[in-house]
């Protein structure tokens, strides 16, 4: 996403809730909920979202192929530039699906930070199984890295049987 000055964010923020000058109707999956938004706003997040709001592509309404929360956050992310903790924590599994099938680069980093931060003994193999699913063929490693690191210096408390589950290969450094 393009850097805005704060004055030229809140202006876009402003335009948003006020429904000025918005170009398009979009929607989640699962929602009936409609929001009229800024097409470029949200084309700038990403070019997989740029391809969805291309003229030519949609009738002025686009559908999302996901949940209307992760909608909402991905419209928060377009106008505010940031993503609250609160919704991770209750959509973390279809954030991280979003922000790589959608190649939002705010939300992965986003996700990534979240992860690092929320990270526990309780939660460690559950966190790495959505990293490995969601960050294959990703080029930027990070997510799984910062959880294999944490695993690694928490393995004492693992079965045998979660140990032998996790790839060796992942542990190799």
């Amino acid at each position: 996403m393009p850097s805005l000055s704060r004055e030229a964010r809140e202006t876009l923020c402003q335009m948003f809730e006020n429904n000025e000058l918005t170009d398009l109707t979009v929607k989640g999956q699962d929602s009936e909920t409609c929001y009229r938004i800024h097409a470029i706003v949200l084309a700038s997040v990403s070019l997989k979202f740029k391809e969805k709001v291309r003229p030519g592509s949609h009738d002025g309404k686009v559908t999302f192929p996901f949940p209307d929360q992760v909608l909402k956050a991905i419209i928060g992310i377009a106008y505010h530039g940031r993503i609250e903790d609160e919704f991770l924590s209750r959509w973390l599994e279809d954030a991280l699906y979003v922000s790589f099938k959608f190649e939002v680069k705010e939300l992965q980093d986003a996700v990534s930070d979240y992860l690092e931060r929320k990270i526990s003994v309780d939660n460690m193999l559950h966190f790495w199984k959505l990293a490995k699913k969601f960050s294959k063929n990703v080029e930027n490693q990070n997510l799984t890295n910062s959880v294999v690191k944490f695993i690694s210096r928490n393995v004492e408390i693992l079965s045998h049987d979660e140990i032998l589950s996790l790839p060796i290969l992942a542990f190799k450094e």
